[in-house]
């Protein structure tokens, strides 16, 4: 294993919120180091006809109370259609240097204006800011690999024409969750924790992994 990541002993986990407290400290590393497994993450949803839908992203925010994570997505995305039809989604993370696994289920917010979206957009690097400015919306055929090569006038030194049309397109996502299932595989017995959230805070139990 890699000594750049904090790892989990046997001895760290003699109650259940052990483990929630080590994966809610390693989801919001992720969203600081680019380069943590857990910077990114599977969301699932359901598409508009109600099938399952898997899609990788950027986590882009954990709040303090571990009861939020929010994403970015360009609001012309079909993502962004079925949250706001089905608003129940999943989250999936998993760091292969630290055998931990974290899903998370909830309810997703689509917001696409206001001054809180437009504070998210300009927290963005210019690189993450042009990714919305194309005039084609997501999953729009082309005839070329790239749209960048289609719309090569689009690019960060053109950065603050651009912005406007940048920002029309963009969008983040609250993902409200309530309930957490951490497994952590160790060779000498894995570990899994079931935990829910209440009035009066997470409560967590061991379960059979």
């Amino acid at each position: 294993m890699a000594s750049d990541f904090n790892l989990m002993q046997l001895d760290h986990v003699s109650v259940p919120n052990d483990l929630l407290a080590f994966a809610k400290n390693e989801l919001i590393l992720g969203v600081k180091q680019s380069n943590h497994p857990f910077h990114t993450c599977v969301l699932g949803s359901m598409t508009l006809e109600g099938n399952p839908d898997l899609r990788t992203v950027v986590s882009r925010g954990v709040n303090s109370e571990f009861d939020q994570v929010r994403v970015h997505s360009d609001q012309r995305s079909l993502k962004n259609q079925q949250l706001q039809q089905h608003k129940d989604v999943a989250l999936l993370y998993y760091s292969p240097q630290q055998k931990l696994q974290v899903r998370l289920k909830g309810k997703a917010t689509v917001v696409n204006h206001g001054d809180i979206n437009t504070d998210f957009f300009a927290s963005s690097t210019p690189h993450s800011q042009i990714c919305y400015a194309y005039p084609l919306a997501p999953g729009t055929p082309i005839d070329l690999p790239k749209k960048e090569t289609m719309f090569n006038e689009i690019n960060v030194s053109q950065i603050d024409q651009i912005k406007p049309q940048a920002l029309a397109n963009f969008s983040h996502i609250i993902i409200h969750f309530n309930s957490a299932d951490i497994l952590w595989l160790n060779r000498r017995g894995h570990i899994r924790v079931a935990s829910q959230l209440t009035d009066s805070g997470w409560n967590s139990k061991f379960i059979v992994a």
